[in-house]
């Protein structure tokens, strides 16, 4: 994936270190316009314990639908084989990696606050299915 700031990032590097929640999303996509704020609030939330990787599956200037949308998580632009690893057919998409890189689980379509958030804590407690 490669950040705002023009670095590539590993996936791997970052679920090595804690759990990921990993979002596919577009912003011509109405279904995604309802998921960042949830994300971006969850972020709020759990940031400091959890990645969050926004990633874009268009490659627009991510700085400029950041500062519009005025979000604090980060976003990312990935390239269609990490689209293809995660098999991404839709957006939003969203994943709960847990550390190591164990899917937790996944989501097709907007994800409320709620449920993400139990998710999340699993994931951190380390608690597989």
């Amino acid at each position: 994936v490669v950040g705002a700031d023009g670095k590539s990032y590993s996936l791997r590097d970052l679920y090595n270190e804690k759990p990921v929640v990993l979002c596919f999303w577009a912003p011509w996509s109405s279904l995604s316009k309802e998921q960042l704020p949830i994300m971006d609030e969850l972020y709020a939330t759990y940031g400091r314990d959890v990645y969050f990787v926004m990633a874009c599956v268009e490659r627009k200037d991510l700085d400029a639908l950041a500062a519009r949308w005025n979000y604090d998580m980060p976003f990312y632009s990935v390239s269609y084989s990490v689209m293809d690893d995660y098999n991404v057919y839709a957006v939003p998409m969203v994943y709960v990696i847990e550390r190591y890189g164990k899917i937790y689980t996944s989501y097709k379509g907007v994800v409320k606050e709620r449920k993400l958030s139990y998710m999340i804590r699993q994931a951190l407690q380390g608690d597989s299915r």
